[in-house]
């Protein structure tokens, strides 16, 4: 079986995006490992849930499918749009958090962040919504450098996080 052209209609932004949420609503997708990993800043201590060979297997297509995702062109999105697109990019990082393969959900985080970060030039980062899934990710990445040792950017991003709650309305 031939791959289907880079032009085919399967990749088209459209098709994609019902493809994600088909496969991240699929029956055995983890939705509450996938959660536990994603507010895991609560507890520093908290490990990796387990998958079974289901939900592994719904983990890497979902993972796969949001890549590609991801891939398309979005330069013509409303801010609603890319605040999806940004949220899919978290999920995509607490996917390969449950995959064990938390160099790769480190650095979709990290990109995740310098796209959240406040601009002046740009309406969406500077939303409540923006900055709520920005404090979500910074958590995220918190966690995330305790549990590798990395205290120097732990604190970082606990800082970085105190900074952005700061900036949240009352």
């Amino acid at each position: 079986m031939t791959k289907p052209a880079i032009d085919s209609p399967l990749f088209r932004r459209d098709v994609l995006k019902r493809i994600a949420k088909d496969t991240l609503d699929a029956p055995s997708f983890p939705h509450e490992q996938l959660d536990e990993v994603l507010s895991a800043d609560h507890d520093p201590n908290a490990p990796i849930p387990p998958l079974d060979t289901r939900q592994r297997l719904a983990v890497e297509e979902a993972s796969k499918v949001l890549a590609m995702y991801r891939s398309t062109d979005s330069t013509d999105s409303s801010d609603l749009d890319k605040l999806y697109t940004l949220r899919l990019e978290y999920t995509q990082a607490g996917c390969s958090i449950l995959l064990f393969d938390l160099a790769g959900a480190q650095r979709t985080l990290e990109l995740l962040t310098r796209e959240l970060r406040p601009r002046p030039q740009s309406s969406l980062s500077s939303t409540v919504e923006a900055m709520h899934l920005d404090m979500e990710v910074l958590g995220t990445l918190q966690w995330l450098s305790k549990a590798q040792n990395q205290t120097a950017n732990a604190e970082r991003y606990s800082k970085w996080r105190a900074g952005v709650q700061a900036m949240l309305p009352k």
